[in-house]
């Protein structure tokens, strides 16, 4: 079967051509000849020329590449790009793509053509960079699409300067309405928040949750009652902290969400006064049979519980 069955030296003029035009080039640049085993298939590919850019791309010296097999230099290498080259060297068509090497822990954007056949050039570029900033923005859209369904208010708290920082956007403009701020900078930590309460226990909470996010304890979390100036019902919000640290190790910065958990703080406050009734009949009611009264007792006992049982499923 027509192909390379082992690495053919450059034709020395093909050589200079190269040296001449991607030597001093500050795009990575290889020449690689794809090789098949006795039975046609490709199994391994194998460096002819390359430039010093490439050598640096991929972590080696040149000499540690050229006229080498690519399967045998690197570890935790992938046989994707045995299809991915040998289409190319094989088949013709020009291919460009964008693909993680896990040999090198890069992203690269290569572009390949056909010199010949079973041999092709290819064009490497290090994108990981770029597709770290694109992962990054993806996921900020969806946080930030979740952030608006789930109706979140969201902010920063500069711990250094013991400064509330309220970002523009829904999620900022929650925070504003919600607690009632004046603006999107607020000095002060827990005055920021914590002014709008009327409860004196949030103030030593928000109090303990400063000196926590000022340790550098990685999460904080806690429940907030507030009310609003010229509102008379009070909210809940459950209140989280992400915490960022310096080189130093030092808290710098943390993160806080919002989320409105009044109406379930409500309907369970509400159930744990139900059950509490319930169990307090429920307790009569046995204290009434252990003393093993007469039955006209015993059965008041019962009706008793049996009102009770119906009061609470009203």
């Amino acid at each position: 079967m027509e192909g390379n069955t082992g690495c053919r030296s450059l034709e020395p003029k093909d050589l200079s051509a190269y040296k001449e035009c991607f030597d001093n080039s500050p795009l990575a640049f290889c020449v690689i000849d794809v090789l098949k085993d006795s039975d046609g298939k490709v199994v391994d590919f194998a460096f002819v020329y390359l430039n010093k850019v490439l050598a640096d791309l991929e972590g080696k010296h040149m000499e540690d590449l050229w006229g080498k097999h690519f399967y045998q230099i690197f570890d935790n290498t992938d046989v994707k790009w045995l299809d991915f080259y040998g289409s190319v060297a094989y088949g013709g068509q020009s291919n460009t793509f964008d693909e993680f090497s896990p040999e090198i822990n890069k992203c690269l954007h290569i572009s390949c053509y056909q010199i010949s056949n079973g041999r092709c050039g290819c064009l490497l570029t290090d994108i990981t960079d770029k597709k770290e900033m694109e992962a990054l923005l993806e996921l900020q859209m969806k946080y930030s699409f979740a952030v608006s369904v789930a109706d979140l208010s969201m902010w920063e708290y500069d711990i250094e300067n013991n400064r509330v920082i309220i970002p523009h956007g829904r999620a900022g403009s929650i925070a504003i309405e919600r607690y009632g701020l004046s603006g999107h900078e607020i000095d002060g930590f827990p005055n920021s928040i914590g002014r709008h309460s009327r409860i004196a226990t949030n103030w030593r909470e928000l109090t303990a949750a400063q000196k926590e996010l000022a340790s550098g304890k990685p999460v904080v979390s806690g429940e907030v009652w507030y009310r609003k100036d010229g509102e008379k019902t009070m909210r809940c919000d459950k209140v989280s902290y992400s915490v960022t640290c310096g080189a130093d190790g030092r808290a710098t910065r943390a993160y806080g969400v919002g989320c409105d958990i009044t109406a379930f703080k409500k309907a369970t406050q509400h159930y744990e006064k139900k059950l509490a009734k319930f169990l307090q009949s429920c307790s009569t009611a046995a204290f009434y049979c252990r003393l093993d009264l007469t039955k006209d007792l015993c059965m008041e006992a019962a009706g008793s519980s049996a009102c009770f049982t119906d009061a609470l499923a009203s």
